[in-house]
């Protein structure tokens, strides 16, 4: 690859620059939210379901998993670091698969 093309493929664009925001800002403070959300529907249940109670517990545990890998995430692509878009795409196969496992379970 010649200097020039080398220069016209630095930089993050676009929709990958969208992506990278998503994953970087939006996504983990919609996660926050919901994290939030069912921090509270579990100290209303504790009492009453403890099994159940436990299965959202849990389910948080993962949910900030998810939101720290999704914040490396967006920063490797951000950066433009090699394997970036592997590790976007591997996330949004992850969350997409826990969502789809817990609206089945919860919902």
């Amino acid at each position: 690859m010649n200097t020039d093309q080398q220069s016209h493929l630095k930089g993050v664009e676009g929709w990958l620059l969208f992506l990278s925001l998503a994953l970087t800002i939006f996504t983990p403070l919609a996660m926050l939210a919901s994290i939030g959300d069912s921090m509270s529907f579990v100290d209303l249940i504790s009492e009453r379901f403890p099994l159940y109670s436990r299965l959202v517990t849990g389910a948080i545990v993962v949910h900030f998993g998810m939101l720290f890998y999704c914040i490396y995430t967006g920063i490797s692509l951000w950066k433009a670091r090699k394997g970036g878009a592997a590790k976007a795409q591997m996330f949004l196969i992850a969350y997409l698969t826990f969502l789809g496992l817990l609206s089945r379970i919860c919902g």
